[in-house]
């Protein structure tokens, strides 16, 4: 989960990544009794590649700082994940304050812009080759089924990909989020995550797509009776490798097939966290398009409706609010925050609007 919340808020891991690398791999790469050995050494890939992008945030920053100017309506959303994470939060119970500002991350000095480019951009390549290696090491074990064993089912992104089991499908799917990731924390890329996202888009079609053709094979459309276990495992994972994929999807029928999976799977699983990340996609691609940075969209089921009625009643769409409110300071009980972050997709000046207030007292 430490990877996940740095990709999803473009902070730093929570443990400091030299801490991860002290605990080993279970198992081996590509051994298919143990598949979770080869998870283990892909989390510690996916680890490097959030810290590399946490880290040479400063470095765009400075080198990425727009002169002075009124807002505009069409600025793009200037915070570094895909979900705005500004202000202070708590650090989760077990892991300790940072003990010690790193020198390539946090410090704001007078090196050479050009000589700390060439730095990030040689750490950069070497990550990339490491996804490579790590690609050539699965083994046939790891291949998908051919058309033979499969039930070549289709999917807006094409034939669906299956594999040998669910677990297999994981790997390749954090796989390609893992790719998609480093490419929009490319160095030359600007610090705010939705700019990224568009401008790696060419880059990261590819793997987009196979995320969802996997996806597409874990599940066949019509729902089963009886939830299993490890479908249900597979689905909740899915679901975050498909929120940064789907970011970037701009083709109708693949948009829409997203947001029915995240209902699916919130009714299939009762994991009601899939209709969040509906609500995120649906809050980009209406952004994106409002910024004349994307194709419109038009929602075909009541995403924010039904989501009302699950655990998150309380909650409304952050960009809806501002424009009921006007220019007047807004207050949100703790409670209402993790869905107001999805559902916020505006320029960055709103939030300074905001002001979270503790509930409970």
């Amino acid at each position: 989960m430490d990877v996940y919340q740095s990709v999803l808020g473009g902070t730093k891991l929570f443990m400091d990544y030299q801490d991860w690398t002290q605990i080993p791999p279970r198992a081996p790469i590509a051994r298919f009794g143990q598949i979770f050995g080869t998870y283990d050494h892909l989390i510690l890939l996916l680890g490097r590649a959030a810290n590399f992008a946490a880290k040479d945030l400063a470095r765009k920053r400075k080198a990425f700082k727009a002169p002075p100017g009124p807002p505009s309506g069409n600025t793009p959303p200037q915070f570094p994940g895909i979900i705005p994470v500004q202000g202070g939060f708590q650090t989760p119970m077990g892991f300790s304050p940072p003990r010690h500002v790193s020198p390539q991350s946090e410090q704001t000095d007078e090196s050479d812009p050009r000589s700390t480019l060439d730095v990030a951009l040689e750490e950069w390549e070497s990550i990339q080759k490491a996804f490579d290696a790590l690609r050539d090491s699965f083994g046939p074990d790891f291949r998908p089924l051919s058309t033979e064993f499969s039930d070549k089912r289709e999917s807006p992104f094409g034939l669906a990909v299956q594999y040998r089991t669910y677990a297999i499908s994981g790997v390749w799917m954090n796989f390609y989020m893992g790719l998609i990731h480093l490419h929009r924390a490319h160095p030359n890329m600007p610090p705010a995550a939705m700019q990224a996202a568009g401008m790696a888009a060419r880059e990261t079609e590819t793997y987009a797509n196979q995320i969802g053709r996997i996806a597409s094979g874990l599940w066949a459309d019509s729902p089963r009776s009886t939830p299993d276990p490890l479908l249900v495992a597979a689905l909740i994972e899915c679901s975050f490798c498909l929120f940064v994929a789907g970011v970037q999807y701009h083709v109708d029928n693949q948009r829409h097939w997203l947001i029915q999976r995240m209902s699916d799977v919130a009714e299939y699983t009762g994991w009601q966290s899939a209709k969040q990340i509906a609500t995120g996609c649906e809050a980009v691609w209406k952004k994106a398009a409002q910024m004349g940075r994307g194709p419109p969209y038009v929602s075909r089921t009541r995403t924010v409706e039904d989501h009302a009625q699950s655990v998150w009643r309380t909650a409304r769409r952050l960009d809806e609010v501002f424009e009921q409110e006007g220019d007047r300071r807004i207050v949100l009980a703790r409670a209402d925050r993790a869905q107001f972050a999805l559902g916020l997709l505006a320029a960055e000046e709103d939030l300074a609007r905001l002001e979270l207030r503790d509930d409970r007292t």
